[in-house]
C-alpha cells in the first residue's frame, strides 16, 4: 500500500543516521562536576520514527542532582567572579563548536526527537544564536546611578547587579538543544552556574551540549547535565525544588507543572522564569470519538 512504502521509505532515510555519534563516547552517559558518568542504572533513548534504540544514558537519581547541585554551588564563586570577557570568550568558542558541529547536532536532533532533519539543522542555528548573543551580553552587565530623591540632591543611588547563585533548568522535548542554550547561555553570559534536567525522550543532545561545552574550556561545576526517565524524574525534580542552593529555576512545559513548581518553590523563595502551555496538533481518525477530540 501507499502507507507501507511511505513508512519504508522513512526508514530507509532514518536508518543511517543511527550511526552518527562522533561528540561522544559510549561511556558518556551524565556529565556532573566536570566528569562523565556511566556506572549505575541506565535508560534507553528510542527513535520515535522506527522504535530503534539509539543508546543508553544515564538514569540519574535524587542523590546525584544532589551531588550535581552541590558541584555547581562549589564551582560559583570562581566562575562569578571570572572577568566577564573571559565567560564572554568562552562562550563564543561554544557557539563556534555548535556551528562546526552543526551536522552531527541535527542528525542526533532527528534521531530522538522525530522532527525533519532540515528544521534539526535550523534548529542548531537557532540555538547557538542565543549563546553567541549572551557571549555579547556578557561584557555589557550595568548597573545604574540614579537621582536621589533625598537633600542634598547631589546624593545619588546606585544599583550593582550580581549573579543569583546557583540555578536549575528543566526543559522540554520539541526543542532538544535551543531550549536549552536560551537557559544557560543566559545563566552562564552572567556568573551563574547550573543544573540541568533534560527530558527522557531528548537527553542526547544535551549530553552534546555539555561535551561541546566542556570543550569549549566551560569549567568542572558550572553545567551539569542530569538525565533521567519521567519516573527518577520526581526525584530529581524534588532535589531542585527543595535545595535552598538553587537560586533559580527555568522551566518550559505544562502549566499544570507550572503550577507545581510555583507552589513548591514558595519555601525557598526561589525565583522563577517559566514558559507554559502550548498548542499540539493531532490527527482525528473515523473511529475516534469527536466530542472528545473537540474538548
Amino acid at each position: 500500500s501507499m502507507l507501507s512504502r511511505f513508512s519504508q521509505s522513512i526508514l530507509n532515510r532514518t536508518a543511517p543516521l543511527a550511526r552518527s555519534f562522533s561528540l561522544l563516547a559510549e561511556n558518556q552517559m551524565a556529565y556532573i562536576n566536570g566528569e562523565w558518568l556511566h556506572d549505575g542504572e541506565t535508560f534507553n533513548v528510542k527513535n520515535p520514527a522506527t522504535g530503534e534504540v539509539i543508546r543508553s544514558v544515564m538514569n540519574c537519581n535524587k542523590d546525584q542532582a544532589m551531588f550535581a547541585i552541590e558541584s555547581a554551588k562549589k564551582a560559583f564563586p570562581a566562575w562569578s567572579q571570572m572577568n566577564p570577557t573571559d565567560r564572554s570568550e568562552i562562550l563564543r568558542r561554544l557557539y563556534d563548536l555548535l556551528i562546526e558541529n552543526r551536522e552531527e547536532l541535527a542528525r542526533v536532533m532527528t534521531m530522538e526527537s522525530g522532527k525533519p532533519i532540515r528544521e534539526s539543522r535550523g534548529e542548531v542555528q537557532y540555538g547557538a544564536n542565543f549563546v553567541r548573543w549572551f557571549a555579547e551580553e556578557a561584557k555589557h552587565v550595568r548597573g545604574q546611578t540614579i537621582t536621589s530623591h533625598a537633600t542634598p540632591a547631589s546624593r545619588q543611588l546606585m544599583t550593582v547587579l550580581q549573579p543569583v547563585g546557583v540555578v536549575g533548568f528543566i526543559s522540554s522535548w520539541n526543542f532538544p538543544l535551543a531550549m536549552i542554550t536560551r537557559k544557560m547561555a543566559a545563566a552562564l553570559s552572567v556568573g551563574c552556574t547550573s543544573v540541568l534536567k533534560p527530558p527522557s525522550a531528548t537527553p542526547i543532545s544535551a549530553l552534546n551540549l555539555a561535551a561541546l561545552a566542556e570543550r569549549a574550556g566551560v569549567p568542572k561545576g558550572v553545567f551539569n547535565v542530569v538525565c533521567c526517565t519521567s519516573a527518577n524524574g520526581k526525584g530529581v525534580g524534588k532535589a531542585l525544588l527543595e535545595s535552598k542552593d538553587i537560586r533559580s529555576l527555568s522551566f518550559t512545559g505544562s502549566t499544570s507543572v507550572g503550577q507545581y513548581l510555583y507552589r513548591e518553590s514558595a519555601a525557598t523563595m526561589k525565583k522563577l522564569g517559566l514558559e507554559l502551555g502550548g498548542n499540539a496538533p493531532f490527527i482525528v481518525f473515523d473511529d475516534c470519538n469527536l466530542e472528545d477530540a473537540v474538548a
